[in-house]
């Protein structure tokens, strides 16, 4: 599945203001006293001790509680204060300075402007600890003090990537409705917020709405045309929406596929049932649980070649949707062969990620694409292929194997690639279970590196278990 990169607005602090000039009240001072507790206030300020400037203004007030000048230095200094105090993420007590601020100065834009980026700041910090909740609070009540139109269009931005990252959570547990509703009011609070508009469009996508999310991808690229693989991904959208955009479509709870008018409907359906047989094996072996429908897409081989630009020999793909060529003459059984295995891939994927190595994600697709007799006997096949390797005195490991398998020119490097992949986790599954596996995947999504997630998983490192499998070929041989 493409995916972007949704760093495009980074979230950053607001910097707040002090200001470092202060009136001598000297001229209204009946007292010598209180003229060198001020300049004590002064030299204070001066060295940063924002606390002890104040004490000192504030005895100085005391004596003289109507000096405007006094007055406007104990603002400033709570002002610093609070400052100071925010800068150190201690917001309630920063809050309370500036409030006293405030209220000593209550038309002053500096003092005002603060309050402001500190609620602003706050917020960001209760974003990024998740208290979604809390720190819409302090938006909304940002949003009533801010004085400026740049001020209300900063506070938007920060208050609809609240509710983005707070759909994004929804969408980890599987809610999509939830999410939806949630992308929708983020982009109502602020139409141009690029990471809602990147992950409705995403979602659409993989439920086979293409042309609606063309108009979030189209959107976005408005704002941003920058945004790292948003081009690219506006291209491959265009070009499989001329392609399929026309195409007729059958569904089921777990599957919406489109297919071309000239391909069978019966096909269709028989393709939802295939699908249907096989998630229901992956469901019960991983104990997986789908997000939402898969999309399919069954073509032409012209058509199919139009809209994927996959090479010659390329009998189905998965890229957020199941993409299979038909043959002019069916062939059920290397149609069922080729459905499942691309929604195994789209299964792991799902729970692991961009991120799987190619040996476990292309072991298990084959894992899956045959039923459990067909299965065995390709083990049986495997295992004496295996020990003839090794008999030979050729390299045989899955971990030198490259994380894609595309980038093989070599026939014979593929098949051996492909044979060591679907060798190894079927080992794997028969002597550990298949929902280990399961557990393997997860640990990956989590970004778990591959060494430590097979280690938390199986109580063994990777290379004592392919020590353990490759022994097992050769017991077998």
């Amino acid at each position: 599945m493409v995916k972007f990169c949704l760093n495009v607005f980074p979230i950053r602090r607001i910097v707040l203001a002090v200001v470092l000039i202060f009136a001598c009240a000297a001229q209204a001072f009946p007292a010598e006293s209180v003229q060198q507790i001020n300049d004590r206030g002064l030299a204070m300020m001066k060295a940063g001790n924002y606390a002890a400037a104040a004490e000192a203004f504030a005895t100085a007030r005391r004596v003289i509680p109507q000096d405007a000048n006094l007055q406007r230095n104990l603002a400033l200094a709570y002002n610093a204060w609070g400052v100071e105090l925010a800068k150190e993420s201690k917001f309630e007590q920063a809050l309370e300075r500036l409030e006293t601020a405030h209220e000593l100065l209550p038309t002053d834009k500096l003092v005002t402007a603060n309050m402001t980026a500190m609620r602003i700041n706050w917020a960001t910090e209760l974003m990024d600890n998740k208290k979604h909740d809390e720190a819409e609070s302090q938006l909304v009540r940002a949003d009533a003090d801010a004085a400026t139109d740049d001020q209300h269009r900063e506070i938007a931005k920060r208050r609809a990537y609240n509710v983005y990252t707070t759909a994004e959570e929804a969408l980890a547990k599987g809610n999509r409705e939830r999410t939806r509703k949630l992308l929708a009011g983020a982009l109502e609070i602020d139409p141009d917020c690029t990471h809602a508009q990147l992950k409705m469009a995403e979602m659409l996508y993989e439920e086979g709405d293409t042309a609606s999310a063309l108009e979030y991808w189209r959107a976005a690229a408005a704002i941003d045309p920058n945004i790292p693989g948003l081009s690219a991904m506006l291209e491959k959208a265009v070009r499989e929406e001329a392609v399929e955009g026309n195409f007729d479509q059958r569904t089921s709870r777990e599957f919406k596929v489109s297919y071309e008018g000239k391909v069978n409907e019966q096909t269709a359906g028989d393709a939802i049932k295939v699908l249907s047989r096989g998630l229901f094996q992956i469901r019960r072996d991983l104990r997986y649980d789908a997000k939402h429908p898969f999309a399919v897409v069954l073509y032409s081989r012209e058509s199919y070649d139009i809209a994927t630009a996959a090479p010659g020999w390329s009998s189905g793909l998965y890229d957020g949707k199941i993409r299979v060529p038909l043959k002019n003459e069916i062939d059920s059984k290397a149609l069922t062969t080729t459905l499942r295995h691309e929604l195994t891939h789209a299964v792991v994927i799902d729970l692991a990620g961009p991120k799987v190595p190619a040996w476990l994600n292309e072991g298990l697709a084959m894992y899956y694409e045959r039923d459990i007799a067909d299965r065995d006997a390709r083990a049986r096949a495997d295992r004496r292929a295996i020990a003839k390797l090794i008999r030979n005195g050729e390299q045989v490991s899955v971990l030198t194997l490259p994380p894609s398998f595309t980038k093989i020119t070599d026939t014979q490097q593929v098949e051996r690639a492909y044979l060591l992949s679907r060798s190894f986790v079927q080992w794997l599954a028969a002597r550990y279970r298949p929902w280990k596996l399961r557990e393997l995947l997860v640990a990956i999504g989590a970004n778990t590196p591959l060494g430590d997630a097979v280690k938390k998983v199986y109580g063994r490192d990777i290379e004592t278990l392919e020590k353990l499998w490759l022994d097992s070929m050769t017991d077998a041989a």
